[in-house]
C-alpha cells in the first residue's frame, strides 16, 4: 500500500487509525459488536476521516441484513464530536490557532487544477493518472463485492472528489488520503470466506441423519 509506506515515512497517524478500523471490522464479524464500535472511535481519533470507514461497514450490514447497526457510527461520531468540543474550548482565544493548508474545495475542482500541473512532467502524469484510474475502477468491483476492506474504503474515492489541489498535487498527499482502497484492492479477488456465524447457520440447516442401521432395525422390529 503506497499510501501507507508514505505515511510511515511521513510518521503521522494514518496507520494507526486504519489499524483500529481493521479491528473493528475483525471484531464486528466475530460479534463483539461493541468492542467493534470503540475501535473504529479510536481510529476516528487518531484521523478524523477514518469516520467515514465505519461509515461504509455500516451501509455493507445494512445492505445485508437490512438491520443498521448503528453503534458502528453513532459511538465514532459522538467520540470525534467530543473531541472536537474539547479542542474548541481549549483553544479558544489562542491566536494561530486551528490554520493551516485548505485540504478540502469544491467537487473536481482540486485535480483538475493538480492535472494542469501533472502534465509538466510526464513521468509524474502517467504515475498519478494510473493510480487515479486504479481508485476510479475500484468503485464498481468494491459495489459488487461483500468484502469488508472494500466497503469500509468505499467512501474514500468520493471524499477524493472534494480533496483541493494543495492535496492532489503531491503523490504522497493525495494516496496517504486515499491509503485503504489499495489495501482493499487485493480482497475483491480474494475467494470467499465464511465467517463463524455463517458456518453456524449453515450447519444447523443440515437435516439430522436418517435411515441409518439403527433407524433400519427398528423398522424391522417393527
Amino acid at each position: 500500500n503506497i499510501g501507507l509506506l508514505f505515511e510511515l515515512n511521513y510518521g503521522g497517524s494514518g496507520v494507526l487509525a486504519y489499524a483500529c478500523c481493521i479491528a473493528g471490522v475483525y471484531a464486528h464479524f466475530r460479534g463483539s459488536h461493541w468492542l467493534a464500535a470503540f475501535a473504529f472511535a479510536a481510529g476516528a481519533l487518531s484521523r478524523e476521516v477514518m469516520v467515514v470507514f465505519a461509515l461504509g461497514i455500516f451501509v455493507l450490514r445494512l445492505v445485508e441484513e437490512r438491520r443498521p447497526p448503528w453503534r458502528l457510527v453513532v459511538v465514532p461520531a459522538a467520540a470525534l464530536a467530543c473531541w472536537n468540543v474539547y479542542l474548541v474550548a481549549r483553544l479558544a482565544g489562542i491566536s494561530g490557532a486551528g490554520g493551516g493548508p485548505e485540504n478540502f474545495g469544491a467537487p473536481f475542482v482540486g485535480i483538475v487544477n493538480a492535472f494542469a500541473v501533472w502534465r509538466t512532467d510526464v513521468a509524474h502524469l502517467i504515475v498519478d493518472v494510473l493510480i487515479v484510474a486504479i481508485v476510479v475502477l475500484f468503485v464498481p468491483l468494491a459495489l459488487r463485492s461483500r468484502s469488508p476492506l472494500a466497503w469500509g474504503a468505499l467512501p474514500f474515492p468520493a471524499i477524493g472528489i472534494v480533496l483541493s489541489a494543495n492535496v492532489w498535487l503531491g503523490m504522497f498527499n493525495f494516496t496517504r488520503a486515499l491509503a485503504p482502497v489499495f489495501t482493499a484492492i487485493p480482497f475483491l479477488f480474494a475467494p470467499a470466506s465464511r465467517t463463524p456465524a455463517s458456518e453456524d447457520t449453515m450447519a444447523g440447516d443440515v437435516p439430522p441423519r436418517t435411515g441409518g442401521r439403527n433407524d433400519r432395525s427398528h423398522d424391522l422390529d417393527g
